[in-house]
């Protein structure tokens, strides 16, 4: 009877030895750069070129990274101003990433652009990059002007949307057309 209670006894002293000695493995993904440097709420963020802005992005979120060089955003919105500082449209997105060195922009989710002169681009991203006054997607795009509706895939178009280009599978609904040229 001693050696199986000394069988036991090593046993479970193994068993102890192994299960005390574990360490806990961090879950993946939660390393501490991960973590934001700072987090700002309700914040305000003016882009400038030349002396004149650019875009003033609001934000209920934003959170800095240190090791990257981006913000991230929940709930922006942004205004656009032309090279002369007057107002072009206004963006909502409900998150995106801000370069602020190079003040370029990626938004996500339920993003609407609308100009001021009430033209309407509805997706699920894009990117806006003020320095080649470009804004692109490749997602699936909504463009409202007046009573037509212009769809498609993948877009390329400047900040007032005055020049829109849909790459593919483009369909339209026009609510008139003026004839030119008819009866001389």
């Amino acid at each position: 009877m001693n050696i199986t209670r000394l069988i036991i006894i090593i046993l479970l002293a193994s068993f102890l030895l192994t299960f005390c000695s574990k360490t806990e493995k961090q879950p993946a993904g939660n390393s501490r750069t991960e973590y934001p440097q700072s987090e700002l709420y309700n914040t305000t963020i003016i882009f400038t070129v030349k002396g004149v802005r650019n875009t003033v992005v609001h934000s209920a979120y934003i959170a800095k990274y240190s090791d990257k060089k981006e913000t991230f955003s929940k709930e922006l919105k942004a205004d656009f101003y032309d090279k002369s500082g007057k107002h072009t449209s206004f963006l909502t997105a409900d998150s995106g990433w801000i370069d602020e060195a190079n003040q370029k922009m990626e938004v996500l989710g339920n993003v609407v652009v609308v100009n001021d002169d009430s033209a309407k681009l509805e997706t699920e991203s894009l990117k806006w990059d003020p320095n080649i006054d470009k804004i692109v997607t490749d997602d699936f795009v909504k463009i409202t002007r007046g009573g037509d509706v212009i769809t498609g895939y993948g877009l390329q178009t400047d900040q007032r949307l005055s020049k829109i280009k849909i790459l593919k599978d483009v369909k339209g609904k026009v609510k008139d057309i003026e004839e030119k040229g008819k009866n001389g």
